[in-house]
């Protein structure tokens, strides 16, 4: 037997009073006189004796009829395989269905969601109009398909099972029993259930996690789907290598492929496609459990966000990871504003100027102020070249131009204040600031890193660079960033700190001669021009690449116009804005599909987010573990019925118990009046 609210058993203490009031009263007596008592002496004894039998009686009755009303609140129950009642009690159940990526695996039986639909509708037939039950999508983000638990018998739960699309995602168990306890934690049935349909290939964590916390009245059927172990190939990632990127320029990007087999697969091709036209090919070998690298090269023909994707011309156990894309920025014009001491400002000018080998144009425009920025939205680069002062109004729009992935170059001039650059921009930013200004001794590099973008490539990496002779020069103050070039020394000259989803380039140096001779070396220029280059080129950022189930965010400087997001099946899908300061958030979460998310501010491409298969249910075995109880592990041949319904509660015994305790009432009531009459 089971009770329900077994906290209210603690009351069974009030069992005590009757006895306590009978001794109480038996204390309680008075002497009455009578003239004679022989006559009596003969009656005394047989009228005690069944006084005492009466009081007994009474005691009982008054002990049992409190202790029917205790256990009638206590709602107990009894298993239904005990059989001696009829019926059973109503139960609320939850169905999680595993439409994962891996829910995608196809075997001779069919898909692994097939058989997961099948078995959560077989298990639906077990309940009935009083039984109420919700189902819950567990890949993420794991959500109710239901808002409040229907009916058993309701055909909306089967034609919800078999709507239910597969996603390219994770399994989240841990969001979908939270979603599952909620259902649960304030019903009033007596059966609590929750039922997982799931290849069990991955998410071991976070189901071990939930398990432990579940209360211990709720009973969790792991229902298993698919094969043990399938065979599957996959592309497990696609990383750019080329950094800055030009119309006409190769860009170059490594691709790993993995195979989760037993066995070695030979020649498998491979393919590279750009805006779905196939750029490249060739076969790779990949080890059992094992992985293989590949190097691609592809060329835009056009600037713009360009797209593509790589994949395995091969059939296996599990197609959709087969695939990966890819997105990119190539830009055809990068406008560049200079601001600050206007001597420096037109010799960066004059090396910003546009050369004839490129087949798009670095656009350099003169500020006069940086407050001037609010007048160009579209600004990619602001060179900082010196400056007397710094406000905190322009500080601030330096900063959100680098939160929302743009660049900055800082350069001290004759003129510069350090301790107001320091204060109202680089020390709120956590940069690297202007440190001891040192002057009277000549300072040449030392350290050049020949493998960073600015110089990959271009300079070549023998160390043959000639190096300026600086005069003067600040030491660059802080622990954040990373040197590209170096003075003899150690102090940096040059420095690279990511800021929000942005660069900025701090040098330690101007480019006039009052620093040193700089501005007359054959490096200025290109220099200038590789800055410029590396800080307008979006590249393919990690925040432009997702994995299936996750948001998109994005923070625009557009605030008033209309968003909308194509999605990868063509579908438009109209955002709703978040206004925080000089920007808006928006955020798109329906990403079960992979592909290339694009989002539209009218006809133009705001941005693009490339979304992948999550790699989490590789290798695909069942992770069932032997410490999950065995009674609770469904497999696919074992008949849902009779491993559930054995293990239920059956009729709960309250209305049971309630009538026994006014029946004690009852005859108690009755002996009193028969004893009083």
């Amino acid at each position: 037997m089971t009770f329900i609210n077994a906290g209210i058993l603690a009351a069974l203490g009030a069992m005590a009073l009757p006895l306590l009031i009978h001794l109480f009263n038996r204390q309680r007596h008075r002497d009455v006189d009578f003239s004679t008592l022989k006559f009596l002496k003969l009656l005394e004894r047989e009228r005690m004796r069944k006084v005492r039998l009466t009081e007994w009686l009474l005691l009982i009755l008054r002990t049992a009829a409190v202790g029917a009303i205790v256990f009638a609140f206590a709602r107990p129950a009894i298993q239904k395989m005990w059989g001696f009642l009829p019926g059973e009690a109503d139960t609320i159940a939850v169905l999680m269905v595993d439409n994962s990526l891996s829910s995608q695996v196809v075997g001779p039986w069919g898909s692994a969601i097939s058989e997961e639909r099948r078995r959560a509708v077989e298990a639906l037939d077990i309940f009935v109009n009083a039984d109420r039950v919700a189902i819950i999508s567990a890949a993420e983000p794991a959500r109710s398909v239901n808002k409040m638990p229907l009916p058993g018998g309701d055909e909306r739960l089967r034609r919800a099972i078999f709507e239910l699309e597969t996603s390219d995602a994770a399994v989240d168990w841990r969001t979908a029993f939270q979603e599952g306890m909620e259902f649960l934690r304030n019903a009033d049935q007596p059966n609590k259930e929750i039922y997982l349909f799931s290849t069990f290939y991955s998410g071991d964590a976070e189901l071990d996690s939930a398990l432990a916390d579940l209360p211990e009245q709720v009973r969790v059927f792991l229902v298993s789907a698919g094969l043990e172990r399938s065979d599957n190939l996959a592309i497990l990632s696609v990383e750019l290598e080329t950094q800055i990127i030009q119309v006409g320029g190769a860009v170059t990007f490594s691709v790993t492929a993995g195979n989760f087999s037993g066995e070695s697969c030979e020649e498998v091709p491979i393919s590279v496609y750009l805006g779905g036209e196939r750029v490249a090919s060739t076969d790779l070998n990949i080890p059992p459990l094992g992985e293989t690298v590949a190097s691609f090269k592809v060329i835009p023909k056009e600037g713009g966000f360009i797209s593509g994707r790589v994949k395995l011309e091969a059939e296996d156990a599990l197609t959709a990871d087969n695939s990966r894309y890819f997105s990119f920025y190539a830009p055809d014009r990068i406008d560049v504003y200079l601001a600050g001491d206007s001597a420096e400002v037109a010799d960066v000018s004059l090396a910003l100027a546009p050369a004839s080998d490129r087949d798009y144009a670095i656009e350099p425009q003169i500020l006069k102020s940086v407050a001037e920025l609010g007048e160009y939205p579209s600004a990619d680069v602001v060179f900082l070249v010196g400056s007397e002062r710094l406000s905190p109004f322009e500080a601030g729009m330096l900063g959100r131009l680098l939160e929302r992935g743009g660049g900055v170059l800082i350069s001290p001039s004759e003129k510069i204040n350090p301790a107001a650059v320091n204060r109202e921009f680089l020390q709120p930013l956590g940069a690297p600031q202007l440190g001891d200004f040192i002057s009277g001794s000549e300072a040449t590099w030392s350290l050049i890193d020949y493998q960073h973008p600015i110089f990959a490539g271009v300079f070549g990496d023998s160390g043959a660079l000639e190096s300026p002779i600086f005069h003067r020069r600040f030491k660059l103050m802080g622990v954040g960033g990373s040197d590209i070039i170096g003075f003899r020394g150690g102090d940096a000259y040059l420095k690279e700190v990511p800021i929000g989803g942005g660069t900025m380039l701090i040098f330690a140096a101007g480019f006039s001669d009052y620093w040193g001779d700089i501005a007359y070396r054959g490096i200025f220029a290109p220099l200038m021009h590789r800055a410029a280059e590396y800080l307008g080129s979006k590249g393919m950022d990690k925040k432009y690449s997702l994995t299936a189930g996750k948001a998109i965010e994005y923070f625009s400087k557009h605030l008033k116009e209309p968003f909308e997001i194509l999605k990868p099946d063509g579908s438009l899908i109209e955002l709703l804005s978040k206004p925080g300061g000089n920007s808006v958030k928006l955020t798109y979460e329906a990403t079960g599909a992979s592909g290339i998310y694009r989002l539209m501010r009218g006809d133009e491409i705001e941005s693009m987010f490339a979304v992948n298969p999550s790699v989490e249910a590789n290798p695909l075995h069942r992770i069932i573990k032997d410490e999950y109880p065995a009674e609770l592990q469904i497999a696919g041949n074992t008949n849902l019925a009779d491993a559930i319904l054995s293990g239920r509660l059956g009729d709960e015994l309250w209305r049971v118990f309630l009538l026994i305790g006014i029946g004690c009432l009852a005859l108690e009531s009755l002996i009193v009046r028969i004893g009083n009459g």
